[in-house]
Formats: structure tokens, sequence, C-alpha cells
């Protein structure tokens, strides 16, 4: 390896405080499986991280490994290289020493990109940032730069999507919408480019969703203020409780908020939700914090925010139907009927399916009428057709076998799998849905 080729690590991998975040934002079209990256890290993880080996080290050591692996570099066929990628990761991933650790994943990446196998690059990314102090975006930007001057698959442009939604996830779950921004721009013009019309339409309209919703969290910076010197603010609890439960959301961290606002039904039912967490609270406690979050919807004039009111109710009815019997389990399920069988919010979803077999381990639904799934260990991700029936939605990869997914309850967040052979009944498991 030269010195040019070792610059290029340096130069690629620099350090994040380099970097100049753009104002923008992203509101998230996809989910993926989450990786867990530095771009999506706190303060303190990141401290944590260790700095980029120095040119002379990277040097070095790059030649060990140029020795060691000696029949892998001299095969050029496209497969084996793929292969000694891949290996590359694992080994990295094993080995102790951070000079090493270091260059086998930067020796992934550039064999990766190489090739055009962009998902093992962008798993070598996941890997050099979780360990050193990189400027994973720009890395990724850049990778994703050069897969929009080569690429003119419109269904790959699809499945680069897909790849990409984890990172952006991280960063909308943060508020970084400047950076969720740059990894969707990218997206966008590789939908563009590739003359995928509907994906870049979507992409487009998550831009514009996502700059109202930046614009929203800007003016919520006074009451963030207002908070770090009285965290029991009902006013600054509410507007930031509205926020995070409303426009993004998030229960999770909407409902403490809401607690202690200034919105008195809303806070007195998420003071109630949060006590419903504990081991002790009964089913009877929960239905009937449900049922009241149902009723308050009607009293709202917003339809939006109707809708989300509904759909958590749902969500709490969800965690007890398997406990629920006579005529409550009658009136919930026709509660969860009526906000209809497939709503947007499910098509911009991926599950995680343990099967045995350990494939289909992520699913997405796409309105088209496609299904991209990845296959674990290979990390191959494929497109087939599904198509509504009375049993479920149906899904035929090939001939030896087919999936039957029944959709569930409460923002569509619950969604289990059937797996048949063309005679008999095979497996049976639930998604775990991975967007929050």
């Amino acid at each position: 390896m030269n010195s040019r080729t070792t610059d290029h690590y340096r130069s690629e991998f620099r350090h994040p405080n380099q970097l100049v975040f753009l104002s923008g934002c992203l509101f998230v079209a996809f989910a993926w499986i989450a990786p867990t990256s530095a771009i999506g890290q706190s303060s303190k993880k990141q401290s944590r991280l260790l700095p980029v080996p120095t040119k002379s080290d990277i040097r070095t050591t790059l030649k060990t490994i140029e020795g060691l692996y000696a029949d892998q570099y001299r095969n050029r066929a496209p497969q084996a290289r793929q292969k000694f990628a891949k290996t590359l990761l694992v080994v990295g991933e094993e080995d102790k020493h951070p000079t090493v650790k270091y260059v086998l994943f930067s020796e992934s990446l550039r064999i990766s990109r190489e090739l055009g196998d962009y998902q093992n690059a962008w798993q070598a990314i996941d890997k050099v940032s979780q360990h050193f102090e990189v400027d994973e975006l720009k890395i990724r930007v850049d990778l994703l730069k050069d897969i929009g001057k080569k690429n003119r698959d419109p269904e790959a442009a699809y499945q680069l999507a897909f790849m990409v939604q984890p990172s952006i996830n991280l960063l909308v779950v943060q508020d970084r919408f400047a950076s969720a921004m740059k990894l969707t721009q990218s997206i966008e013009s590789i939908a563009k480019r590739s003359g995928n019309k509907p994906l870049a339409r979507e992409w487009a309209n998550s831009e514009k969703n996502l700059q109202m919703l930046a614009k929203r969290y800007a003016e919520l910076q006074p009451y963030r203020a207002t908070l770090k010197a009285n965290p029991n603010d009902p006013g600054a609890n509410g507007k930031l409780g509205w926020y995070y439960f409303f426009d993004k959301k998030n229960s999770d961290k909407g409902l403490p908020l809401l607690a202690k606002s200034h919105h008195s039904q809303l806070a007195t039912l998420a003071k109630r939700e949060l006590q419903d967490r504990s081991p002790e609270a009964t089913v009877k406690n929960k239905l009937a914090t449900a049922d009241d979050w149902w009723e308050l919807a009607k009293e709202l004039n917003d339809p939006t925010a109707q809708d989300r009111l509904k759909n958590h109710a749902i969500l709490l009815y969800s965690r007890m139907t398997n406990q629920l019997a006579g005529i409550d389990k009658v009136r919930v399920q026709k509660r969860i009927n009526s906000q209809g069988p497939i709503q947007d919010e499910f098509f911009s979803g991926v599950w995680e399916f343990r099967w045995q077999s350990n494939d289909w381990v992520g699913v997405r639904f796409r309105k088209d009428g496609k299904v991209i799934y990845t296959i674990n260990g290979t990390q191959l991700s494929k497109t087939v057709p599904w198509q509504m029936t009375a049993n479920g939605i149906l899904v035929r990869p090939n001939a030896e076998r087919y999936y039957i997914f029944k959709l569930g309850l409460g923002d569509q967040r619950d969604l289990v799998g059937e797996k048949y052979s063309p005679t008999q009944f095979i497996e049976r498991v639930k998604g775990i849905r991975v967007d929050k």
C-alpha cells in the first residue's frame, strides 16, 4: 500500500470536530435495524472513542496485514474480494490492538467501495465509527455521492435507502436534523439519478415534513433553556412534551414532560400511564388509562392530534388484549379495527424477525406492493411483491415457501409472521418494530 492510500485513510477518517453542520432537517421515510454508530452516540460515548492512528502506524500495520493475507490480496476475483472484505470486518472486531482494528476496518471499506458492495462498506463505517474518532457523517455522505455517480438502477435505490435509514433514525431521535438532512439529500439525489421518481418524491416530502419539525424544534429553544433552570416549569414541560409526544410520536420522552405540564388532562393521563408501567399495575387500571386517552381524542379539534391519541390508546390496548375477555375485549377490538387495517405509518416501519433459519431479519413493506427483506449473515437485500388477502399480507419469495404477515395493533407496531411450506405450517414468530 503506498503512502497516497495511507493519506486517503487519514483524510477520509477525520475527527468529527472538523465537521460543519448545515441547517436543515429530515423526517423519517424509512426505518431499519439501527446500528450502534458514532453518528448517533452521546457525547459521553464519543469521549471514549480512540484517536485515529498515525500515518506511520497505519503504514507499518498495513504492510503486516498485506503479508498475512497475501493470497487474498492477489486474488482479484470479485466474489473472492467481497468475501475477503467481510472477513476483514470480522477479524477487526475480534482484534484488540487499536491500529490493527482501524486498518482492518479501513481496508474492508476500501475494498467494498471499489467492488460496489455498499452494504458491507456501510457496515465498515459502522465499525470504524464505533471505535474511533472519525468524521462519520462525512464518510457516509462521500460514499453516497460515489454511489450516486454510479448507480442507475431504480430498484437498487430502494435498497440503498433501506441501508441508510438507521443512521438517519438515530440523528432524528436526537433532534440532529442538520446532519440527518445531509444523508437524506444524498438518498434523494441517488433516487433522482436512478430514475426512481416515487422514491425521490417520498424523500422530498420527508424533507418538507422535517423542515417543519426542525423549525418547531428551534422555536422551542427558550423552553429548553427554561427547563435547565427550572425542570418543573409547567409551561416549558407542556411545550416540549407536546413536541415529543405529538410531533415526534415519542411517548417515552414525551410522557414524563407532559406529566409535569400545564395541560391538566394530558398531565393526569401521562402520570397515570407512567404509574401503569410498574409491575403492580392492574389490567383494570391500564384499560381505564387507555380508554381515557381514546375519549380525550374526541375533545381535541386537531385531527392530527386526535389520530395520535387514538393510536396511542390502541398501542396500550394491544399490550393487554390477551388479558381481556368478554365485552371489554369486543369493545377494544372494535376500536382497533376502526383505525383501519393499514395506516401510512405502517409503510415506514421495519420489523425484525428471529426466524429459526435466521433469514428475513429485517422486513419493510412498500406502498407499491413490494417487500424489501434482508437475510441475516449475508446482509443480502431482496425485493419481492406482497398482496393483501383475507388471511393477512401474503409474501411468496419463491416456490418452496410463503409467508403470511398478520397486522397487529396499536400504531401498527405489532406484526406476526407465519412461515409455510407448500403443504404444512412451519413457524410462527412476532416481529419487533425497530423504529420508535
